[in-house]
């Protein structure tokens, strides 16, 4: 009931913003020109991922519509790094967002290019390296989407690795435990590239479907080098996101994410372009590390905790605004404007975060959509990803 009512309350204070001028005075205020909108995307579906998962894909036509608003409302699309430099200094245009897209899944290139290319917008791609070298799914993102496809499946047992598993599939919470079943015929011991396709082609034949099919060439893969090259510079950079998609608390651990990272995407980045912006996984981040960061050379990192981006703010804690298919057009209007930032949460009326379904797991790359875990000393998202691998 609470919710209900926050949610009526926050679209009636948006509606009235609108009618009453209030949006546009404070999107042409000077509180708002010493502020960058940086816009959070993940992937661009190609067929129905957006039905799978709304908040980790938009489709196509939900992407145009945001270009085509930002264009009309003359907002200026900045490059991130560009834009960030002139945060600090004080010297951003009115009006000023910059575009990001994280993982570095295959479809930026095939399907969100094409339409910034069409509106000469310029994007950062934080991408996570692991799967760009090995070119296969990433395995827990891929199994899930098997599992939804299979949701009208009666529960069954099925022969996987040597071992009977249980698949269940009729909602959110039985997909979770199937995840957790078929997960645990990889663990204790080291699993191929081969070794997990294989068993995402097991899944798929024990519920009656063609992984292949489902799956095809490109669904569910990080860009894979020579894609990376050949994204154009003009519109495109390439920036950090860790080569296995985690943040580990071990100081030695996360400088060899964010060397290999680095490593990998140097093989695909011109020499004198810099890589020292982080968007953190799943927007975990760890003040504790932030040493760590600047040591190693990052000037600037993301989160995906909600606002407008702010020079009084540590440069290591980057607010973003998360667009996905949930969020109207009014809401994105207020997002861009500032206006959202002052609309009601269920943190500043008290009200509890609402329970994962299922609860979380720790890894960031493990950790469906709902209320993230939280580490001493931690901040994390408020909006989690679905699982990866």
């Amino acid at each position: 009931m609470l919710r209900a009512t926050l949610r009526l309350a926050k679209r009636g204070i948006l509606h009235l913003a609108s009618f009453t001028g209030v949006d546009s005075r404070v999107r042409d205020s000077e509180w708002r020109r010493r502020r960058l909108a940086v816009i959070a995307y993940h992937g661009v579906s190609r067929r129905d991922e957006h039905l799978w998962n709304d908040e980790l894909y938009v489709t196509p036509e939900h992407l145009r519509r945001r270009l085509t608003f930002l264009r009309a409302e003359g907002y200026v699309v900045l490059p991130l790094r560009e834009g960030l430099e002139r945060l600090t200094a004080g010297t951003l245009p009115p009006r000023a967002v910059a575009l990001t897209f994280d993982d570095g899944f295959r479809d930026f290139a095939d399907m969100a290019l094409p339409l910034l290319s069409e509106f000469n917008a310029h994007a950062t791609a934080f991408v996570t390296t692991h799967h760009a070298v090995d070119g296969q799914p990433v395995f827990l993102l891929a199994l899930d989407y098997l599992l939804w496809h299979a949701r009208a499946v009666p529960a069954r047992n099925a022969l996987l690795g040597g071992a009977r598993v249980t698949l269940e599939t009729g909602d959110r919470a039985a997909r979770f435990r199937t995840r957790e079943r078929v997960e645990q015929q990889l663990r204790g011991r080291r699993a191929t590239p081969a070794d997990r396709m294989q068993l995402l082609v097991e899944v798929a034949r024990a519920l009656d479907l063609d992984a292949i099919q489902l799956l095809g060439a490109d669904m569910m893969r990080i860009m894979t080098i020579e894609t990376l090259r050949a994204l154009p510079t003009s519109l495109v950079d390439l920036q950090l996101h860790t080569h296995r998609h985690r943040m580990p608390a071990a100081a030695e651990e996360l400088q060899r994410e964010l060397d290999d990272n680095r490593r990998v995407l140097g093989t695909a980045i011109p020499s004198e372009r810099c890589v020292d912006t982080l968007c953190y996984p799943s927007g975990e981040h760890d003040p504790a590390s932030f040493d760590l960061l600047r040591a190693w050379g990052v000037r600037h990192a993301l989160t995906c905790l909600p606002g407008l981006a702010s020079p009084l703010e540590n440069p290591l804690i980057i607010r973003r605004w998360t667009d996905t298919m949930g969020v109207s057009d009014l809401m994105f209007s207020a997002m861009m404007s500032g206006v959202a930032t002052a609309l009601p949460s269920r943190a500043t009326i008290g009200l509890p975060q609402p329970a994962a379904v299922p609860p979380p797991r720790r890894s960031a790359w493990n950790r469906m959509r709902g209320t993230p875990s939280v580490r001493s000393g931690t901040t994390q998202s408020v909006t989690a990803k679905p699982e990866r691998e």
